[in-house]
């Protein structure tokens, strides 16, 4: 009976700490923006991209942060390329070469996280922009606005088409973002104060995790900004690419979570609830769930159970949304080598 009762509350507590969502919806109030308008007022930003062969990106990367309202003289431009075998650097080259503002590193291929460590190093400003040649910036003011909401880590939106996984999901993060506790990113926009930068592990694959994770560890304010919008390509994938790459991006939590759990315990316990139930528990319900189900009502109900899954995974529309917590199943036997692997990598999928 002990061991059914743990059990069953294995299975409540995703559903009970999920109810984050529902509340912020209930609550959610329009976050309140004053810009800095007096040049004295703003600091140094150094906006930094990695890239690894992104000639067809880096140059509408380089002119959209230059067409930010920001004033030149306290903004500099690193790209950092991680062994480019294509023109991504002679395009850097000629930028370079034009705006003192632009500077380009070169690197041999060591990885995203390797070169991200290189350019926050190099970086001379009080806040680095890290921000990947994919993605564009669509407020003029965005760094007006993340340095006026005076955080350590403000992340932005980024102009999905509108579904019900990604409504979701941000709705979390605007709840946490509440208690100044946003856990996640997405690689088109992390704004933070450089003391609050933490070298990332060669292995790491999801650094847009990593890095806001570290900052609550440190004891940073982490945010979503509501009114900072990235656009990305809109990339159309076919259900196995899908497979492999959200299969990428959940290892890479599990790892960094698993990394850095002990941590969050014991600087920042309600971030550790929030990292709990916005991805751990989530990764894992539906195990739970089956678990649960064989223990209480049988083998047959289980079988049942697994067959309406896999009839889920048929229809076209419900097989995205429950991709997440199928994935799990399929990486259990691999978790515990997660945390010590290279996966020097690089990880494009958006969180």
């Amino acid at each position: 009976m002990i061991i059914k009762v743990f059990i069953f509350t294995l299975l409540i507590m995703p559903i009970a700490l999920s109810g984050v969502s529902i509340l912020h919806i209930l609550f959610r109030k329009n976050e309140q923006i004053i810009v800095h308008t007096k040049e004295n007022e703003l600091k140094f930003v150094s906006v930094l991209v990695p890239a690894f062969n992104e000639e067809s990106n880096i140059a509408n990367k380089i002119n959209n942060i230059l067409s930010l309202d920001y004033p030149k003289n306290k903004l500099e431009i690193i790209i950092g390329s991680d062994g480019s075998t294509d023109n991504t650097v002679a395009i850097c080259q000629r930028f370079a070469s034009k705006f003192d503002n632009v500077i380009y590193i070169e690197e041999k291929r060591g990885g995203k996280a390797n070169i991200i460590n290189k350019l926050v190093t190099r970086a001379k400003g009080e806040y680095v922009l890290i921000t990947d040649a994919d993605t564009l910036i669509m407020n003029k003011d965005a760094l007006k606005i993340a340095q006026s909401l005076n955080k350590d880590f403000v992340s932005a939106k980024l102009s999905y088409p509108k579904n019900t996984y990604w409504n979701l999901d941000y709705a979390i993060r605007s709840f946490e973002s509440k208690f100044n506790r946003l856990l996640t990113s997405n690689g088109a926009f992390m704004f933070l104060k450089k003391e609050f930068f933490e070298p990332l592990p060669k292995y790491i694959i999801a650094d847009d995790l990593f890095i806001p994770l570290t900052v609550l560890i440190k004891k940073g304010k982490s945010v979503l900004s509501e009114q900072i919008y990235c656009s990305t390509e809109d990339e159309t994938l076919t259900f196995p690419k899908y497979f492999n790459k959200r299969a990428r991006v959940i290892k890479g939590g599990l790892q960094t979570s698993f990394l850095l759990f002990r941590k969050l315990l014991i600087n920042d316990f309600l971030s550790t609830i929030f990292l709990l139930s916005h991805k751990i528990l989530r990764w894992f319900f539906l195990l739970l769930l089956f678990l649960n189900i064989f223990i209480f009502f049988g083998l047959k109900y289980f079988l049942l159970s697994v067959l309406f899954i896999f009839l889920l995974l048929i229809i076209k529309k419900t097989r995205y949304f429950l991709i997440d917590m199928i994935i799990p199943f399929f990486l259990i036997i691999d978790i515990a080598k997660l945390k010590n692997r290279d996966h020097s990598g690089w990880n494009t999928e958006r969180h």
